[in-house]
């Protein structure tokens, strides 16, 4: 699933929710680094990092906030595991 498209985030948890009757968990792990300076970066990366680690938690939990709203709960939890780079070689 690509978190950052809303539409397939969407589709998928409306078929989960019609396929279990009920979500109580949310749990995104996502996320990811350039390790390349800053200075290197180009535009396209760092729409990719924002994507990722940004736009596709949001996606997941907008698409799943009115579920839990509704039957009075849910967890969300995120995860994100990302290395220490040092961007100002």
């Amino acid at each position: 699933m690509d978190q950052a498209n809303r539409e397939e985030v969407n589709t998928i948890f409306r078929q989960n929710i019609n396929d279990f009757q009920t979500v109580d968990i949310l749990v995104n792990v996502a996320g990811i680094i350039s390790a390349k300076p800053f200075s290197d970066l180009s535009p396209e990366e760092w729409d990719q990092t924002i994507q990722t680690n940004l736009t596709g938690p949001f996606n997941t939990v907008k698409a799943i906030w009115e579920h839990f709203k509704n039957n009075k709960g849910g967890r969300t939890f995120f995860y994100a595991y990302l290395n220490e780079q040092n961007s100002f070689r």
